[in-house]
């Protein structure tokens, strides 16, 4: 296959074909053509003929768009020159891939055969009135093209001398960068630890020569598990038939039944031997090499009851090779486990024949502990325990740890290095002088199960620089600290690189461990321990924090519930930065099968009498809660005066709850409409006597119905029971919160000033509406009104009044009995009588304007012009005005001793 970026040609005597489409062929029998470029003779027969848009111009100096496009053009099929004509068609000028790498472009450019398919000729300088020109001719033809070598390859076989078949095979690439094949489209068998790449070289896989080919795993690759030729981990070379009896990806152990003998290399040329273990001993497998630095290379696997390099003799409690008999003895139990004759002697705490069981009172036959069994804590309660079936697991958290001194009342929260990904503090965050990094809430509470196992932790820190005279600090590594108020630490260990790993075991000390390397307690009232040079000699039993150490019994009853773990951060008396690299806690978990059992053989599995749960008995069974152990009589099961934390005690919940808090002894939730801490009393809304202990001890309240809408009080209490002359007991209760308005024992009637049947659904007890006065109860309608008020409701005046009855405010009407209609009637809110003609005023005492004297019945005034100052007389007495000298009451005379002066009036 070529890579072809070109096809040029040029006429004889006759011109360019009209219409022509050049295609290419890339199977290899060349049976079938696809186009690259149509040629047509106008822009409109490109559509109509090949149904592909003309492309505008000169093809050479167009833009396209995709690196695949087929074209059309009318370009080339001018009718002039009629003879001598060239045709140029690029391939890859104008495209997008033209100047960079593009597998769209190489596929488009590929070639095993190019075929010119001549449809139409050109009419130019007369051809079809000249049959004699009529014809196509090709006198020169020129095709670009380059092998398609995929970039591994800058020269090919031409084919020359060769047609055919012969000259496709003879044309292949010269292939460099370890690749062959006829494009260089594959990598050389030993070269494949990475994949093939275009243009990239193959690179040759680490096979230690023991292999002649690999292939290339990409599941490998992400697992790192291939080993390059320059001693890193990279790359997916898996090496294939591995010879000399080597195995693995890269043929760099030796198969099962040989191995690799010490100081022997894997890439020698027989690294592996035979494995020369006994038939009856072994497993048939040995060590393969020396990299496990507690087995040697070559050491057999040897059957139980067999031992040696090449489990050819009996592993001590066993004799009689080859058979391999146990011993009598049982090797962790007794004294003297290598002498098979003879009596047995046990160990203190293990009995039996053959030494090979606990006593009762203890568990977990162990060859390792001088006394054979360890004692069964059962946190107190009981004797009888076996050695618990739990699977390792491991806590390993990142998130949620803080930092702060060793009582954790002060705490802040670490940073996390960007560079380093590590959660670290400064030395100036806390105010103390030593620090610890604070547990998430995975590391605490129950870690009975972590018993016999370990903490493993790596910390680093950064010291001041310079010369300094700072030392390094010692303190306790690892501290505990109970719900029980127990703060047990571990170490007192001086650091001096920069960084420490830690592995702190979780049980007691049995003695010969290094100084420094067991728990002990805190020393009480011990707030901060003072950055101080290490201590030796006496010294070390001076120290300002530590106490006495931790026994067996201490450290349990603190991993019982743990409420702190801290692991120390601060190391030296000049540092100024601390790191917590990883922390990971061993805890055991209940195992799934029986064979998953076993990793943790030093956690107990007490049988718990009743009302105890938990490895250790450490937790209260359901409906059973803590009590303290003061003024308990002695258990008379186990003999114990009490548990180490506290007994547990049956629920105390006067038969109206399932359980109880197991720490604080709280009933709940209380059954039964009760309520209080040990569901005494009956519930709110609720009468009885709750402390019978009967499910309906406690019923609802009716004050005075049990329906929401007539239950007016939410609380009530039992009334002292009355005793009948029959000695029948009748118990009665008394509503104890009626709302204002009710009244009675069951808020079953009105108080007064209110009105209403609380006894009827719907109904309640409403204030009479009297403006203050009494109302009938049931009815509500007004007894007695105030203020000369009347009505159902007291809303209006009594007849003969008016006023403001809402106020209590009506008055009498006191209508004239001469001038209104009727004296005890006026209008109920203004007070207006209603008058008889010529009367007029709101009680009609007065005449109307031109009228006067009422008891005249308000006659005309009749004031005489001349003696009266004024028409208008009193509404009332009917007198005129009259001027000084007229006589009254109409002024037509003079007064007694006056006389008419007809000039100036009376004088």
């Amino acid at each position: 296959v070529y890579l072809v970026s070109y096809v040029i040609l040029k006429t004889g005597p006759s011109p360019r074909p009209a219409a022509w489409v050049l295609e290419r062929s890339t199977d290899e029998a060349g049976e079938t053509f696809t186009p690259w470029q149509y040629f047509a003779p106008t822009d409109e027969d490109c559509w109509s003929r090949y149904g592909v848009p003309a492309t505008p111009g000169d093809p050479a100096k167009v833009t396209l768009d995709r690196d695949d496009e087929v074209i059309c053009t009318s370009f080339h099929s001018k009718a002039y020159p009629a003879e001598d004509a060239a045709v140029h068609t690029w391939l890859v000028k104008g495209r997008p891939g033209a100047n960079a790498s593009s597998e769209p472009l190489r596929a488009f450019q590929a070639a095993r055969r190019v075929r010119l398919r001549l449809e139409k000729l050109s009419q130019a300088g007369g051809a079809l009135a000249d049959p004699r020109r009529a014809f196509y001719s090709i006198k020169f033809l020129s095709i670009g093209a380059q092998c398609d070598c995929n970039g591994h390859a800058s020269k090919c076989n031409g084919g020359a001398g060769k047609s055919g078949v012969q000259a496709q095979r003879a044309s292949g690439c010269r292939c460099q960068h370890n690749t062959e094949g006829a494009a260089c489209e594959r990598c050389r068998p030993r070269f494949n630890q990475e994949p093939w790449q275009h243009g990239a070289p193959c690179v040759e896989c680490q096979c230690h020569g023991h292999a002649r080919a690999c292939r290339y795993d990409p599941e490998v690759a992400r697992a790192a598990a291939s080993l390059d030729r320059h001693g890193a981990y990279r790359g997916g070379g898996v090496c294939l038939n591995c010879s000399d009896h080597t195995t693995g990806v890269n043929c760099e152990r030796c198969a099962i039944g040989w191995f690799r003998p010490s100081g022997v290399a894997v890439d020698v040329a027989k690294p592996c031997v035979p494995c020369e273990c006994h038939p009856e001993g072994s497993t048939g497998v040995c060590a393969p090499d020396d990299t496990n630095p507690v087995v040697e290379a070559g050491a057999c696997e040897c059957r139980d009851g067999y031992a040696g390099y090449h489990c050819d003799r009996c592993a001590p409690g066993f004799r009689n090779f080859p058979a391999c008999e146990p011993c009598p003895c049982d090797l962790r139990g007794s004294e003297h486990a290598a002498d098979c004759d003879g009596e047995c002697f046990c160990k203190a705490h293990v009995e039996g024949a053959r030494c090979d069981r606990c006593r009762p009172g203890y568990f977990g036959l162990d060859a390792r502990d001088p006394n054979g069994c360890s004692a069964c804590y059962c946190s107190g309660i009981t004797t009888d325990c076996t050695e618990a079936v739990l699977s390792l697991a491991e806590v390993d958290q990142y998130q949620g740890w803080l930092v702060g001194d060793i009582r954790v009342t002060e705490t802040v929260t670490p940073v996390v290095d960007q560079d380093t990904g590590l959660l670290t503090v400064a030395d100036a965050d806390l105010d103390v002088d030593s620090y610890y990094w604070v547990a998430p809430p995975s590391y605490r509470g129950n870690l009975l199960a972590s018993y016999g196992s370990t903490m493993t932790f790596r910390t680093s820190w950064v010291v001041m620089r310079g010369d300094t005279s700072g030392k390094p600090t010692a303190g306790p590594d690892l501290i505990l600290i109970g719900s029980n108020g127990m703060r047990i630490g571990h170490g007192d260990n001086v650091h001096v690189e920069h960084n420490a790993t830690v592995v702190v075991p979780l049980r007691e000390a049995h003695g010969g461990e290094v100084p420094g390397s067991s728990w002990y307690l805190l020393r009480d009232g011990v707030r901060d321990i003072s950055t101080r040079l290490r201590r030796t000699g006496a010294d070390q039993d001076q120290s300002p924090y530590r106490g006495e150490a931790a026994t067996r019994n201490q450290l349990l009853s603190v991993l019982a519930d743990v409420e702190h773990v801290l692991v120390r951060a601060k190391y030296h008396t000049d540092q100024v930065e601390g790191a917590l690299e990883t922390a990971v806690l061993q805890r055991g978990e209940q195992a799934r099968t029986e064979d998953a059992g076993g990793a943790l053989t030093l956690v107990e599995q007490c049988a718990c009498p009743e009302g105890y749960v938990g490895l250790s008995c450490e937790s209260c069974a359901w409906g059973h809660a803590r009590v303290s152990a003061q003024g308990l009589a002695s258990n008379a099961t186990t003999g114990l005066a009490s548990g180490h934390r506290g007994l547990c005690a049956r629920c105390n919940c006067n038969g109206h709850a399932a359980t109880c808090d197991p720490d604080s002894n709280a009933c709940g939730p209380c059954e039964h409409n009760t309520a209080g801490e040990r569901c005494e009393r009956c519930a709110e809304g609720f009468f009885g006597d709750a402390l019978r202990g009967l499910p309906g001890d406690c019923r609802p309240c009716a004050c005075p119905l049990l329906l929401p809408s007539n239950n007016f009080s939410p609380t009530c209490e039992l009334q002292t029971p009355d005793v009948t002359d029959n000695n029948d007991v009748v118990e009665d209760y008394v509503c104890t919160a009626c709302p204002a308005g009710h009244a009675g024992k069951h808020c079953d009637r009105c108080a007064g000033g209110h009105y209403g049947d609380p006894t009827v659904p719907g109904e309640r007890c409403r204030p009479c509406d009297c403006a203050g006065g009494p109302c009938d109860p049931l009815s509500g309608r007004c007894l007695s009104c105030p203020g000369n008020t009347d009505g159902w409701r007291c809303e209006k005046c009594k007849p003969g009044h008016y006023g403001e009855p809402e106020k209590g405010l009506c008055r009498p009407c006191e209508c004239s009995a001469t001038g209104s209609v009727a004296a005890d009637a006026c209008h109920p809110g203004s007070g207006q009588c209603e008058c008889r003609p010529r009367f007029t005023g709101r009680t009609c005492d007065r005449c109307a304007d031109g009228l006067g004297n009422v008891t005249a019945g308000c006659v005309a005034c009749a004031c005489d012009p001349r003696g009266s100052s004024a028409p208008a007389c009193d509404p009332v007495t009917g007198q005129c005005p009259c001027r000084d000298g007229y006589a009254p009451p109409h002024c037509r005379g003079c007064l007694l001793h006056h006389y008419d002066n007809p000039d100036t009036g009376c004088e």
